[in-house]
């Protein structure tokens, strides 16, 4: 199931349905004017939001915080897309079960692979980015910003962005 707001779209569709899963996500401008969307650690946006069924995705390594830069921001046509692989269990992004955790999550609690079953996977990409400022090897140390105040700002983008929350969801029989 995929979600639309403000003209924009994000599908995510399994590409691995066993181990650790990996996903498509794909963005698309379905309006039809051109929309500027702002791209900076997309990637990271999606990954360190996903959820699925009583599992979270934690991020075990410091996150980078890159200045934001004009090739941050993409301006999309109508139809066109912009397309994200999400892979787990490398990188630091590791799926844990979010029942009953310490404030610290250590990276060796991480799930090496989830058991079989039906899950509904859950990702959001929206205004905020939520960087990891823990030590590596271990989950807790948070800082979260607001895409458009703390880090637009002084970037100076080339027009309005688009602002929104999207959420999509994928069901898989894991396993």
């Amino acid at each position: 199931m995929s979600d639309t707001q403000n003209g924009l779209n994000l599908k995510l569709e399994a590409t691995k349905t066993s181990g650790l899963p990996a996903f498509k996500a794909t963005i698309t401008n379905v309006s039809s004017e051109p929309i500027l969307f702002c791209a900076y650690q997309a990637k990271h946006r999606l990954r360190s939001r996903m959820n699925a069924d009583g599992y979270e995705v934690f991020v075990f390594e410091p996150t980078p915080k890159p200045p934001i830069s004009a090739d941050d921001y993409v301006k999309l046509g109508p139809g066109q897309t912009l397309s994200y692989n999400l892979e787990f269990g490398k990188d630091g992004y590791e799926w844990l079960w979010a029942g009953s955790r310490p404030p610290t999550v250590l990276q060796s609690s991480a799930a090496k692979q989830l058991p079989k079953g039906k899950y509904t996977f859950i990702a959001h990409i929206g205004d905020h980015i939520t960087l990891s400022t823990a030590p590596s090897g271990q989950s807790g140390s948070k800082e979260r910003l607001n895409i458009l105040n703390d880090i637009e700002k002084a970037a100076s983008p080339p027009g309005p962005c688009w602002t929104g929350d999207l959420v999509a969801r994928c069901e898989v029989d894991f396993g």
